[in-house]
């Protein structure tokens, strides 16, 4: 027999919680689960679009696909487990201040039933347990991306909530609370549930609940005190046996269902017990006598990191712990160890991580002193040791025509980016101005539209750059670009700004979001984009920062390993020409980045405008600017491109060239030899990336003798090319005109 009690409590008044802590194990979630039989792997959402040559009779296709993960090396439970510890707390006031929570047991991190920590940018929780004469107290700190809770209050686990179950040998008990804190949830609810039909009676059952919520309810504490009562219980001593389990719920909305949809935590204190929905596997706790005392937790800080094909293990504390050794778990077993030694006025354990016996791979580890205290938990990237999904077939279609060809993609690991592998194909042999149809067995078709090989009639572009700080400034850009209907996207870097480092690999999810809501029309065709490399593609900025540079291409991969996983094209050495007929070269350069401006860049470079004297419109598109908006003019980069490029773009009949960097809109004088010279001889220099980014302050027009048009707003070029000349029209986000320019070009 089950019984169910709802209780509701008012919330109060909402205040700033205290700063989360930032876990440094970075976990990315699917919502799809792999299957080596299916094409499951395929999403929209992560599909691209580009050319590697030949817009007119080529197209490539490419997704992101999940790897099949081998087992983990170790399946651990709690069940042989001897109880620890729950703290004694005193008495406690639930109020959602958390007042007694430096007296409780600390549960710094939080798992999931695959013993995964959340990507933190998504979602994370910490908690805090204990007891006292009253009851079991439990505290939860929670920040979550979106929230969502369910209507119905017996229907709260569905949303984002807090479940325990608490366990002895009298009764078993599920208590569910949500924070509230929304418009349309803003007050704090919990319900009961008996999971063994040995509880007082349901109409007796009371919980002490408080929350507090800061950015909309997005950041939240949620406190409750469950009474020893609810579990027939009026006397409590220490020693007693206590089996408890603590679930933070995300779930991000009213579609999906628990196996997709939430994140199950399980707080084990450092024991990843499996997931379960009773009482199996629970964590046993023996309360702790009244006087015993609770440590302070040691500021530490635990991270992996994968420097190439290895993995290791970083731990930061401070100067106590110097001479220490901190080892590395594996469940119960102990796979490495590593001294602190001295860093930065504190000190740093480095923990070579060794390969996982064959077959299997290492989930989420912990790092431990040797006298046992816990210190933190990383989860090992599953590409470490995993095994690729299969290629797949593709069928490609003309529009309105029976007749299907088939191709078959290449895989390629996305690097040091969890289970995410580049599915990639080339069709080749397209007749140019025609639209095809593709397909994945099982999804949805896609379109596109291949180029036309000659200019007989305009042909409308779009380019911009520095496309996302914020997902929505993104797509307000790309919305209205797309009412132009261009046939392509050219974006001159600073793409998703992530900086070439895993903790940032959220921002490359958003990105291919924004793609996918803007750039896929209701007939579902897909605009091709083109893309260079900007500072945010790539650790550092720049290859002159690093002392280790060398011209290869393991070390450009090294340095920025989602560019050039990610992009087919401009592929290695991080520049690259693409022809559309005999009437636009696209020339995507690299200012600094993983290639210098200067040297074998500017060789190539000259090689190619020489061998494109015929072509009507040449387009160098590049990251730093040559006459910045706003930067400072004699910035290294800056002035490199002067010295080497712009001599050769005036040499060889470059007319326009589009530059970005500087998060403003400009517009040069033609330049010819460092001077303004007539529309007829010089050179003019549009910018200066602003799709989706936050504004800097321009240089004052009047003052700054190459600018001709300059201002601070989000803007993207609407660029239509003639036979004669290149009609550019600059309009804003919100789509208005803010500048327009004809230049004629030779025929």
């Amino acid at each position: 027999m089950t019984h169910s009690q709802t209780r509701t409590h008012g919330n109060l008044t909402p205040a700033r919680l205290t700063a989360l802590a930032v876990f440094a194990a970075v976990s990315l979630l699917s919502r799809h689960r792999a299957d080596a039989s299916s094409f499951e792997a395929f999403r929209a959402d992560r599909l691209l679009l580009t050319w590697q040559r030949d817009p007119a009779t080529t197209m490539t296709i490419q997704w992101l696909s999940e790897g099949h993960t081998n087992p983990p090396v170790e399946d651990v439970s709690a069940e042989d487990e001897s109880p620890q510890a729950l703290p004694y707390v005193g008495p406690v006031r639930v109020d959602g201040s958390g007042g007694w929570a430096d007296r409780g047991l600390a549960v710094p991190y939080l798992v999931n039933h695959n013993r995964h920590v959340p990507d933190p940018e998504v979602f994370m929780a910490r908690a805090r347990l204990g007891w006292n004469e009253q009851g079991v107290v439990v505290l939860a700190d929670v920040r979550a991306r979106e929230r969502f809770e369910q209507d119905e209050t017996n229907r709260l686990v569905h949303g984002d909530s807090l479940s325990v179950y608490i366990m002895d040998g009298n009764a078993r008990l599920q208590v569910v609370a949500s924070p509230g804190g929304l418009a349309d949830q803003p007050e704090a609810r919990y319900t009961f549930h008996d999971t063994g039909g040995r509880v007082a009676d349901a109409d007796d059952l009371e919980v002490e609940l408080a929350a507090r919520h800061a950015n909309e309810g997005k950041i939240y504490r949620i406190e409750m005190l469950v009474p020893w009562s609810n579990l027939n219980r009026t006397d409590v001593e220490a020693g007693m046996d206590l089996h408890l389990q603590l679930h933070v719920i995300n779930h991000d909305g009213p579609r999906g269902n628990l196996d997709r949809d939430w994140a199950a935590m399980n707080a084990g204190h450092l024991r990843h017990p499996q997931y379960s929905h009773r009482e199996h596997q629970a964590v046993a706790f023996r309360l702790a006598p009244r006087d015993a005392a609770v440590p302070p937790p040691m500021q530490t800080r635990t991270s992996v990191d994968a420097p190439g094909d290895a993995v290791r293990v970083q731990v930061e504390a401070g100067g106590e712990l110097l001479g220490r050794t901190v080892n590395l778990y594996s469940g119960r077993t102990r796979v490495a160890s590593g001294g602190f030694t001295p860093w930065r006025h504190q000190t740093r354990a480095t923990i070579n991580v060794p390969a996982p016996p064959e077959g299997h791979r290492w989930g989420t580890m912990e790092t431990r002193l040797d006298d046992g205290t816990p210190l933190g938990v990383v989860t090992i990237p599953q590409w470490y040791m995993q095994r690729p999904p299969e290629p797949v077939q593709v069928r490609y279609w003309k529009t309105g025509s029976d007749e299907h060809r088939t191709a078959v993609t290449r895989v390629k690991q996305v690097a040091q980016w969890q289970r995410k592998f580049t599915q990639r194909v080339e069709l080749t042999g397209l007749e140019p101005d025609t639209e095809y149809r593709f397909q994945v067995e099982g999804y949805d078709d896609y379109g596109f539209r291949t180029m036309p090989a000659t200019l007989d009639e305009p042909i409308r572009l779009a380019i911009g750059g520095d496309t996302r700080h914020s997902q929505q400034s993104m797509e307000r850009t790309s919305r209205m670009v797309m009412e132009h209907n261009p046939r392509a996207i050219i974006w001159g870097g600073d793409l998703a700004y992530a900086n070439g480092v895993a903790s940032n690999l959220y921002r490359w999810r958003e990105w291919f979001d924004a793609n996918h809501n803007t750039l896929i029309d209701e007939r579902r065709v897909v605009t091709p984009i083109v893309v260079a490399i900007g500072n945010h593609e790539m650790r550092s900025g720049y290859y002159f920062r690093h002392s280790d540079y060398a011209p290869t291409d393991e070390w450009r991969e090294s340095v920025a390993p989602y560019f050039y996983s990610l992009f087919a094209f401009p592929g290695h050495p991080g520049y690259n020409v693409l022809d559309f007929g005999d009437y636009l070269s696209l020339i995507i350069l690299d200012s600094d980045h993983t290639a210098p401006v200067g040297g074998e860049q500017t060789r190539w470079l000259e090689r190619v405008l020489a061998e494109r004297q015929h072509v009507r419109h040449l387009f160098p598109v590049y990251h730093v600017t040559a006459y910045p908006s706003a930067r400072d003019f004699n910035d290294r980069t800056s002035a490199a491109v002067r010295r080497h490029w712009v001599p050769l773009f005036e040499e060889y009949g470059v007319r326009l060239a589009f530059e970005n960097h500087d998060h403003t809109y400009k517009r040069t004088h033609p330049i010819r030899n460092g001077e303004v010279v007539s529309p007829e001889e010089g050179v003019v220099y549009i910018g200066d990336g602003a799709w989706g980014v936050g504004l800097r302050r321009v240089h004052n027009v009047e003052e700054t003798w190459y600018l001709k048009e300059a201002q601070s707003i989000l803007h993207a070029f609407i660029v239509t090319l003639h036979p004669t000349h290149v009609e550019v029209k600059v309009h804003s986000a919100n789509g208005d005109l803010i500048d327009e320019v004809d230049i004629t070009v030779s025929p």
